[in-house]
């Protein structure tokens, strides 16, 4: 079976945000990485999970937004 794993590329764009990168096993032999064009702010991402403000309203829509177009990618 087929796992996907999320981590963030070490170059920062001009805005501060990091890509989002995919990692595809497939099997112990193929195993793809891939640039998902999902950019977040590294403090928001740790250990493939977003972490999600408690009071900005605005950050967290923007997060869920991220969030929903990275799943549907996957």
């Amino acid at each position: 079976m087929a796992t996907i794993t999320r981590s963030l590329s070490s170059k920062v764009n001009g805005n501060g945000e990091s890509e989002i990168m995919l990692r595809l096993s497939v099997s112990r032999e193929l195993r793809l990485r891939l640039r998902s064009g999902v950019f977040i702010e590294p403090s928001r991402f740790r250990d493939g999970k977003f972490i999600m403000p408690r009071a900005d309203r605005k950050t967290l829509a923007k997060l869920q937004i991220i969030s929903d177009n990275l799943s549907s990618l996957e």
